[in-house]
């Protein structure tokens, strides 16, 4: 297209003014102020307000970001589909059909026998790759050269390592055409898992060597992938997960250092995967945040501009995923996978709609895969650097978050690191609050899981699953000779001459570390457990358990509390049978023709008053032996009870522990 004239739409119009628009938006809210009114606060404590202007940064922001060193040829992120069926062969297909559909890494994530370093049985929780075999049929067909390989092997990464670096030479694949990452994380793998098979001292030693080793022989793979998705399933707040990142990652520049590398050669072997939430600008402002952040930490201990570049990897949040409505979770996907994109995610993991629930199939796979395609490509959401920049909200919720995030950090490392807090127990505390603050606005409808705690389907389709058996333990039938150092050399040898996990572990064990593992969440859980309930009452009863919702008065008078409520016991596993009726008198006489287990009041305020108490006293009378009113219980609560109200259910109520009085008063909750 040729250039025209500038077309000037902004002439005519007056300059805006923030003092207008804050006096026509107080009129709008009916004198509150606007502050007041529109502004939220995050879990961290964090106030986000309805409106950013420059003004609105912090000192030296742009200074900030400019300091932050971006690659400026980024045209895509990395499609990397993690893979957790425990067969190989399995494995291989499910490989195949995702390099051909588009995505350009996998995701190895073991079982957690081989994640704990006991690889002794076979559990069904993740891919089993005990023996060089077992590799061979998984990268049958693949070009290893081609995919970037990431791994998810806990405490077994320096064995695992090993197996496949094997692997990759058995097909000819030199080591300097491997990209990825072995995911050593030992620190974190300890919070997940609960258990190091060494301690925290040896198991760091021997991440040194795996990343000295891939310095000296593997330019294309880092040694280190810090992923806190342990944390952020435990309740983590965004900047707790920036915190527990940085703290990891220093703890490993350390060990590497110490072990004779330099800080732009340790610096290069750590990267970090970051799980991402639906809410878009606090995921876009957290990866930013972490990019500044280390790099900070990289320039304070004296890496060049280069190390401090920053790999970030992003998978959407294991815990906003249900089990219920699961196809939801492909709505979740998908706002969780656009923050991770415009955040600046050098690689992107969208979980499976299905993955609350098992080993996705096919379509799962395909839709998650699909969904980052449609994103980078159609959209073109790759092809800027750093979109968000700029974005007056952006920039104060990054600065916001660093600053936060950094006084944290410091507070860990002035009390002597990640691996201390770990072992005292004060990150499991944090969790365990942040977690329970998380609970209660889950509760009280602050925060809200669609289609479990608010608008659930009780006629949902079941979602297919992959059909999954335990494999057979394959075991070394003859002895190896793996020197006792645990040489990442030496390990790859006996890898290539068979030697089993188990085998390739034994220089790496010591004595145990033991500690409670962080306790990990769904944010639906607590509902999902009472439609399980739910599920038992229709087996047992052949029907679910039932309400009466009496809509009194005019549809324009009870709708909408009419709807609140079936929604509000759905989240419970509790149907709804709606009846309107015109009088109070009325009321009583609709339970002779329902099979139902309680009756809900349902209509105004106006109604209420003129009417709550004479059709509660009513439907008591006809046998109704639990009545609920859908509103607050206002002035009158002491009448209405009176009269035979036994529930009020009202926005903003604790939802959940109603439910859990209402579920155990039914008979629900018996096993």
């Amino acid at each position: 297209m040729s250039a025209g004239p500038d077309i000037p739409l902004a002439d005519g119009f007056a300059a805006p003014d923030r003092a207008e628009w804050e006096e026509l938006a107080t009129r709008a809210l009916r004198g509150r102020p606007v502050e007041e009114a529109l502004s939220t606060d995050t879990p961290e404590g964090v106030t986000l307000k309805p409106l950013y202007r420059a003004d609105d940064l912090t000192p030296g922001a742009a200074a900030a970001r400019a300091a932050i060193p971006c690659p400026d040829d980024r045209d895509r992120w990395d499609i990397r589909q993690l893979h957790c069926h425990p067969d190989p062969s399995q494995g291989n297909a499910d490989i195949r059909a995702d390099i051909e559909g588009g995505a350009h890494a996998v995701l190895l994530g073991l079982d957690s026998e081989a994640r704990r370093g006991e690889p002794a049985e076979c559990g069904t929780d993740g891919i089993v790759l005990r023996s060089l075999e077992d590799w061979l049929v998984l990268f049958h067909g693949v070009d290893l050269a081609a995919v970037a390989i990431g791994l998810r092997a806990g405490a077994s990464t320096p064995a695992a390592a090993a197996q496949l670096l094997a692997c990759a030479d058995r097909q000819g694949v030199p080591p300097s055409s491997l990209t990825g990452s072995f995911g050593a994380d030992p620190l974190t793998g300890l919070a997940r898992d609960g258990r190091l098979p060494a301690p925290v001292a040896d198991q760091l030693e021997a991440t040194g060597d795996l990343a000295r080793w891939c310095a000296g022989h593997l330019p294309g793979m880092r040694a280190i992938e810090i992923d806190t998705g342990a944390y952020h399933a435990a309740g983590a707040t965004e900047t707790q997960d920036i915190a527990f990142a940085a703290a990891t990652g220093v703890a490993y520049l350390r060990a590497l250092t110490d072990a004779g590398m330099s800080v732009d050669d340790a610096a290069r072997q750590v990267g970090f995967c970051l799980s991402v939430g639906t809410d878009v600008f606090q995921a876009i402002a957290k990866l930013r945040a972490l990019r500044r952040i280390w790099a900070r930490i990289i320039e304070a201990s004296g890496g060049g501009m280069q190390a401090r570049i920053t790999t970030l990897a992003a998978t959407t949040a294991a815990r906003m995923m249900s089990r219920r409505d699961a196809w939801v979770n492909a709505l979740r996907a998908t706002a969780s996978c656009l923050a991770a994109g415009v955040g600046g995610a050098d690689s992107v993991t969208v979980l499976p709609y299905s993955h609350a629930l098992g080993v996705p199939e096919a379509r799962a796979r395909r839709i998650a895969r699909n969904t980052q395609t449609i994103l980078m490509r159609e959209s073109g959401l790759a092809r800027v650097v750093d979109p968000a920049g700029g974005s007056y909200y952006a920039e104060r919720l990054t600065s916001d978050y660093a600053e936060q995030a950094w006084s944290l950090f410091q507070d860990l490392e002035g009390s002597g690191g990640m691996a201390r807090a770990l072992a005292s127990g004060r990150v499991t505390t944090m969790l365990e609050q942040a977690w329970e603050r998380r609970l209660g606005a889950l509760a009280r409808g602050r925060d809200v899981v669609t289609g479990v705690s608010r608008f659930p389907d009780l006629d949902e389709a079941a979602v297919p699953l992959a059909e999954v058996e335990t494999p057979a333990p394959v075991r070394s039938a003859r002895r190896f000779d793996v020197p006792g150092d645990g040489d990442p050399a030496a390990l790859v040898r006996a890898a290539a001459a068979g030697a089993d996990l188990a085998t390739l572990l034994t220089p790496l064990h010591g004595e145990p570390l033991i500690m409670n593992a962080v306790n990990q969440h769904r944010l639906g859980e607590a509902f999902e457990v009472l439609r399980d309930a739910s599920d038992r009452w229709r087996t047992r009863y052949g029907r679910r358990p039932a309400a009466l919702l009496v809509q009194l008065g005019t549809p324009a008078e009870y709708t909408e509390r009419s709807v609140f409520a079936k929604s509000y016991l759905a989240a419970a596993g509790i149907g709804a049978i709606e009846v309107p009726v015109e009088t109070a008198e009325q009321a009583g006489n609709t339970l002779a023709v329902h099979d139902v287990d309680l009756v809900v009041l349902c209509s105004s305020d106006t109604v209420y008053a003129a009417s709550a108490a004479a059709a509660a006293a009513g439907l008591k009378a006809s046998g109704a032996s639990r009545v609920l009113l859908a509103g607050g219980p206002g002035e009158d609560e002491g009448t209405l009870r009176s009269a035979g109200v036994d529930f009020f259910i009202h926005a903003g109520d604790d939802m959940l522990s109603t439910l859990t009085r209402l579920a155990t008063d039914l008979g629900m909750t018996r096993p």
